[in-house]
């Protein structure tokens, strides 16, 4: 993404924001897109910043369905972060932090829960499932089990700018998330690097659909042959269907791509084919290899993919077809990558090391800001240098001002556990970006929740 489309989605961020702030409710749908006209973000864009909105929200409500908590905590921050005035993504949220505070009675996601329930009420004063969620946090449980969003969308559908600006971060202050445990094992070692993937390559063996099977391993066929240029490594880590006794049945995809080719992979973009025995297409969903919200794809990096999708038991083989790819000729020595300490907010467990290098910084000021300040960005590349593979990893950057005059926290999840694992050696490329009152001083990063 040029530095141009940087600033007019900063500038569209902001003319949100000061639209929400002047009133109790959001935009609307038709105001955000006049917005996007006048700063020249196409009607595309809002279309598919959207769809990425929704795709988080709904992975987050299957995960409250089926009790996973720390996964619904997961998707459903992914899609606070982007959307941070849509009022079902707040309620959803806080229900998963209230359900996890009743498995795990942690404090910190019952003042969360909390929290969110209150905002939810300066949104819409007469939000009935926020009284019922601060009701059970009263009571200290709930004797209904975490359900489907009750309450009215006041919000319009999501804005290219909140997508692509917020990039999945958190801008927070003074605050830090639960911290899962760290989990034991056998010692992990990242594999060795996939084919590079030219044509259509078929991963495990076609197999027979039982209906009635709880779990299967689905056959999945890599498709880039519309970009024969694109040199693509594909990992596969999981491709399953899990029929559950309630009828409903789900797909799951993950995988780490990485960009093999000798040029800066800025977007990626993908169609799953989820097919039947006779190669019927059951459904299709479109998802990103790699978003356009993400940094760019250098040569040899890497980025983890994950899907979950409802569908029908009939499902037995699925492909991945890769539609459409943004690439620029990469530089021909990127320097080296500034180490950067990382710090432990818990402790550190036992074969558990994060490493970071710093890839780029940048500050730009916000010319519309009634009251100045600007934009604070820094990519950074994470490592896990232990000897234990990482299955959720969440860091925070703590920024400060000029003599601590302020301080300001980003939170990113960097591992969730419902998409791949970061192996020993494996790295992922993050970026924080958060509104700050100026220039700052300094920032540290530091672990906040490691399993």
């Amino acid at each position: 993404m040029s530095d141009h489309d940087q600033d007019v989605l900063r500038v569209y961020l902001q003319k949100v924001m000061e639209l929400s702030d002047s009133r109790s409710s959001g935009p609307t749908e038709e105001e955000l897109r006049m917005i996007a006209r006048e700063v020249g973000i196409s009607e595309a864009d809002l279309a598919a910043a959207a769809t990425s909105a929704q795709d988080h929200l709904a992975r987050g409500l299957g995960f409250l369905e089926h009790q996973r908590h720390d996964d619904a905590v997961a998707e459903l921050s992914e899609a606070a972060a982007m959307a941070p005035y849509r009022l079902d993504i707040q309620e959803a949220l806080a229900r998963a932090y209230a359900g996890r505070f009743r498995q795990q009675g942690h404090a910190e996601d019952r003042q969360r829960a909390e929290s969110l329930a209150r905002r939810c009420l300066e949104l819409d004063p007469d939000h009935q499932p926020s009284f019922e969620i601060l009701n059970e946090l009263d009571r200290g449980g709930s004797s209904t089990p975490d359900r489907r969003l009750t309450g009215a969308v006041k919000v319009g559908a999501l804005t290219a700018g909140l997508l692509v600006v917020a990039g999945g971060a958190l801008l927070k202050v003074d605050s830090r998330s639960q911290q899962p445990t760290a989990t034991g094992g056998a010692v992990a070692t990242e594999p060795a690097p996939p084919a590079s993937v030219n044509q259509p390559v078929s991963v495990n063996q076609p197999v027979s659909v039982d209906a009635g099977t709880a779990e299967l391993d689905i056959p999945i066929e890599l498709d880039t042959t519309s970009d024969p240029e694109l040199d693509l490594g594909f990992d596969l880590r999981l491709s399953r269907l899990n029929n559950y006794p309630t009828g409903r049945s789900f797909y799951t995809l993950n995988a780490v791509v990485e960009n093999r080719g000798t040029s800066e992979l800025e977007k990626v973009g993908a169609r799953l084919e989820l097919q039947d025995a006779e190669h019927r297409v059951l459904k299709q969903e479109e998802l990103e290899l790699h978003p356009g919200s993400a940094p760019p794809l250098r040569p040899g990096d890497h980025q983890a993919v994950h899907q979950l999708v409802e569908v029908v038991p009939e499902l037995s083989r699925a492909r991945l077809v890769v539609v459409r790819v943004e690439q620029t000729p990469a530089a021909a020595d990127y320097g080296v990558a500034s180490p950067i300490q990382v710090a432990w907010q818990e402790p550190q467990p036992s074969g558990m090391v994060v490493s970071s290098r710093e890839r780029s910084r940048r500050y730009s000021e916000n010319a519309f800001a009634k009251d100045g300040g600007g934009y604070f960005e820094v990519v950074l590349e994470i490592e896990n240098a232990g000897t234990r593979s990482i299955r959720a990893l969440e860091l925070k950057a703590d920024i400060t001002g000029p003599d601590g005059a302020w301080t300001a926290a980003i939170e990113r999840h960097v591992v969730t556990q419902s998409g791949p694992d970061l192996r020993v050696g494996g790295s992922r490329i993050v970026r924080f970006l958060g509104q700050v009152q100026e220039q700052p001083a300094d920032f540290r990063i530091s672990v906040i929740g490691i399993q």
